[in-house]
């Protein structure tokens, strides 16, 4: 998949005007690539618009509108975006309980050693991808991302199941 460039990060006015649109389409392009493991795991699979969509809303957010900066953003979530013949995902951990995230980070710690898609019978296990920054603490276990290499060969057996 084709890696973002500044020329695909829109400014935060023109953004603002079409971003109630947008998020519609993002909201149902992530619906289809949500998958739920469990009742506080979840995998979204990432694509160029799901990572363009996270890229515009950090600049909105944290009102980021000089060019080396969004181009900052743009190399960190660039490595969420698919090589060829790849799967790529990002791990959410939902923990609702404040007063228990230390306690329920804490078990989680190693998650990351159990995450692996099967496909046909070939287990994938996944890979930091490059770009995306090592994450430590809260930060590690409540989103972890993830790269799933796929050989061309087991694609057409595409049924996956996911193991955490």
């Amino acid at each position: 998949m084709e890696k973002l460039t500044l020329q695909d990060i829109k400014d935060i006015a023109t953004y603002e005007k079409e971003r109630p649109e947008f998020q519609k389409h993002i909201i149902a392009l992530k619906k289809r690539r949500r998958v739920s493991v469990g009742d506080k795991v979840t995998l979204l699979f990432e694509n160029r618009e799901t990572v363009r969509s996270q890229i515009q809303e950090m600049c909105r957010v944290e009102r980021i509108v000089h060019d080396d900066k969004i181009q900052e953003e743009i190399d960190v979530y660039n490595g969420l975006i698919p090589e060829p013949n790849h799967l790529a995902a990002t791990v959410f951990v939902e923990i609702i309980q404040m007063d228990q995230i230390r306690a329920i980070l804490d078990s989680l710690i190693g998650l990351d050693e159990h995450v692996s898609i099967q496909i046909g019978k070939e287990k994938i296990l996944p890979f930091l991808s490059q770009g995306a920054p090592e994450m430590t603490g809260l930060q590690r276990f409540s989103m972890y991302r993830s790269n799933f290499h796929r050989s061309k060969s087991n694609c057409s057996k595409m049924k996956v199941s996911i193991f955490i």
